[in-house]
């Protein structure tokens, strides 16, 4: 897989600076555009589909957002904090 996103320019392969053996994957500006592209396809296209809910349906998913949101952020600083290696 590594191979097929360096064909296409979206990696690059730098040779790890603490083991010669190794090799460190970096993702290239090419790789970042088709990132941000596809992070934008998917806000146009979730903007659309909220369009087709009801006034009422809206209110609450966006209430559960707010719920859910602190409970996300707390799992993720809890879950980096177990993890030394995800600092």
């Amino acid at each position: 897989m590594v191979q097929r996103l360096e064909k296409l320019g979206l990696v690059a392969r730098v040779s790890d600076p603490d083991d010669g053996r190794a090799a460190l994957i970096g993702i290239t500006d090419a790789g970042r555009a088709l990132i941000a592209q596809r992070q934008r396809a998917r806000h146009g296209r979730l903007a659309d589909l909220i369009t087709t809910l009801s006034t009422e349906d809206e209110a609450a998913l966006t209430l559960a957002m707010h719920v859910a949101q602190p409970i996300i952020d707390r799992m993720v600083r809890n879950a980096a904090a177990a993890d030394p290696a995800a600092k």
